[in-house]
C-alpha cells in the first residue's frame, strides 16, 4: 500500500517555516511587484526590521514589521495570503484622530474602513492590488510611529 504525500502551501504550513522567496512565488505576477514595493515602504521607516512570524489562523505566515528596542505591537503586518494579500496597520483612537480625514485619498479611507477596531486600537487594511501605492501607505505608516503622548500633547494645544 502506497502512502500518498499531500503538498501544503507554503504560506499554510505552520511546521516548515518557509523562505520569504518561496512565500513571494505563490503570488501572480503582476502582484510581486506591489508587494516589493511595500515591503519597501515598510522597511525605509527607521529602525524597523522585517520577521517572518506564524500569526495564527487566518494570516498565518506573515512578514511583521518592529520597530528595534519597541515591544508590543508592531508597526505593519504583510499578510501573505495569495489569494488576498493585505497590509494592516494598527493605530490608536488618537493616531487616526490626529489624521486629517479630508485629505486622505481613497485607499486611506478604504483602509480605515475596511479596518476592524479591537479594543482601542483600529487596524487599518490595505488590499495589495494594483490599486494600492507606497504613498497610500506612507501616511498610515507615518501615522503609527506617532506616540500616543505626542499626539494627545499636541491636540491639546501643548
Amino acid at each position: 500500500m502506497a502512502l500518498s504525500v499531500v503538498q501544503r502551501r507554503s504560506w499554510t504550513d505552520k511546521f516548515t517555516i518557509p523562505p520569504i522567496e518561496a512565500l513571494l512565488e505563490e503570488f501572480p505576477e503582476e502582484i510581486r511587484p506591489r508587494i516589493d514595493e511595500l515591503r519597501e515602504q515598510v522597511r525605509s521607516v527607521k529602525g524597523a526590521r522585517e520577521q517572518l512570524s506564524w500569526m495564527g489562523i487566518p494570516w498565518r505566515w506573515t512578514l511583521v514589521y518592529k520597530m528595534r528596542g519597541q515591544g508590543g505591537h508592531a508597526l505593519a503586518y504583510l499578510i501573505l495570503d495569495p489569494a488576498a494579500p493585505r497590509l494592516s496597520i494598527p493605530l490608536t483612537a488618537d493616531q487616526v484622530c490626529a489624521l486629517e480625514l479630508s485629505t486622505l485619498t481613497k485607499a486611506q479611507e478604504d483602509a480605515l474602513l475596511d479596518g476592524t477596531k479591537v479594543g482601542t486600537q483600529l487596524w487599518a487594511s490595505f488590499a495589495v492590488d494594483e490599486e494600492t501605492t507606497a504613498d497610500d501607505v506612507a501616511r498610515m505608516l507615518d501615522a503609527a510611529q506617532t506616540s500616543p503622548e505626542v499626539v494627545q500633547a499636541s491636540s491639546a494645544g501643548g
